[in-house]
């Protein structure tokens, strides 16, 4: 038996599969803070003051036992390195995949650059897609349309036509055109 049967042998287990992936995340996300914090050549005392934090507090947040920690948290750490934040929910077969690796190349994210981003947006093949739904679902139609174009995705419902800071919902995606 292999190691990915026993894997999943032991992840048919309910128990198992919750205890197993809270361990995989914490584990993640606490290894890339650090990493992304080493990247920036930051110690924990000027990464503390960029976030506004104790350095206790960071000392904490790089502890994959510590556990405890905040989506505003999360959204401050995002801010101080400059980088974007995706949260959200994926199959196990997804997760476990990122989770996997642990090697500083997967966890390494650059800071904005004005420069990148123009160039990922002149690069071929590539569309930079912004979708403003004013509110409730897409109608058919949309469906329709997105349906027929060249660009690969989804359009995804807005429930409001502000989000709390004032800015229209926006759905962002960097998609490959067909």
């Amino acid at each position: 038996m292999t190691l990915s049967e026993k894997l999943i042998g032991k992840l048919s287990k309910k128990e198992y599969r919750d205890a197993y992936m809270d361990e995989q995340v914490r584990t993640w996300i606490a290894r890339q803070i650090r990493v992304l914090r080493e990247q920036r050549g930051w110690s924990q005392t000027e990464f503390a003051r960029r976030c506004g934090k104790p350095q206790s507090v960071i000392s904490r947040l790089e502890d994959p036992d510590y556990g405890k920690i905040s989506l505003q948290t999360l959204l401050d750490l995002r801010a101080a390195f400059d980088v974007g934040l995706e949260v959200g929910f994926v199959d196990y077969g997804t997760a476990i995949k990122r989770c996997r690796d642990l090697g500083r190349g997967a966890m390494e994210v650059a800071s904005f650059d004005v420069n990148q981003l123009t160039l990922d947006a002149e690069r071929p093949h590539t569309m930079l897609a912004f979708v403003h739904i004013d509110e409730g679902y897409p109608t058919e139609e949309e469906h329709r349309i997105a349906a027929g174009s060249n660009i690969a995705g989804t359009v995804a419902p807005a429930r409001e036509t502000q989000t709390p800071m004032g800015f229209p919902p926006i759905g962002f995606s960097s998609t490959t055109v067909h």
